[in-house]
This record gives structure tokens, sequence and C-alpha cells, in this order.
């Protein structure tokens, strides 16, 4: 069994914190970039979750995410946050960025291909 990760904050509102999973390193460690014109998504694991949305009326609506969760983002959104969590990079998004909870057992490709999605 995998260690527990203390997250040092509490998350507020609709915000997520995930952990990319579809990052592209060579083989020294380097990041290697996307081309700009790269329109797929971005598989991340949901590590933490807020509380969800507060209406008007003071109700919290739970976003409907849960750690552990497998999720793709539209890699152009605001980005997000990021942050640095016991020395791993993530990042914190708002639920709404989420695009979709994928299977995490399925087999995907690279991404999801947002234009063949929309067509």
């Amino acid at each position: 069994m995998a260690a527990k990760l203390k997250i040092p904050m509490r998350l507020m509102g609709n915000n997520v914190l995930v952990e990319r999973i579809d990052r592209k390193v060579s083989a020294g460690g380097i990041l290697i970039p996307e081309t700009s014109n790269d329109r797929k998504a971005e598989r991340a694991r949901v590590i933490a979750v807020g509380p969800g949305e507060q209406r008007d009326t003071g109700l919290v609506v739970p976003c409907g995410l849960h750690p552990g969760d497998v999720i793709a983002l539209e890699k152009w959104i605001g980005v997000g946050t990021k942050v640095v969590v016991d020395g791993r990079d993530m990042m914190i998004v708002d639920a709404d960025e989420v695009i979709a909870v994928l299977d995490a057992s399925a087999d995907y490709e690279y991404g999801v291909d947002l234009e063949a999605a929309t067509r």
C-alpha cells in the first residue's frame, strides 16, 4: 500500500487538486512540451476536492469528483494554479474545467481528441 499523501492545504469551493498523468519526459528527465496546435485533452488523477459550489441560498453542491478519479481536462484551459505537494507537480483547477471522468482501467490513446468528439 502506498504511503498516504499529506496535503498541506484545504481546497475551497469547487476546486480540485489534480496530478497530470500524460506527461512526456525524456530518458534524462526533461519534460517534452506539446505542440501548440495539439487539441487533445490531458488525463489527470484527482488527488483532493473542495467541499463544492455554494449557491445563493447557502446550499453547498458537491462537484461529483472523488480522489482517485481519472479525468480529462481540456489542454488549453486556464491551466489552473500550479502547486508542488510533497515534491510532486500538481495543479488546482475548477471542477467546471473537467470535461469527463474516464474509466481508469481502460487503455486510452494519449489524450482525448476533442475535435473528433465535437464533429
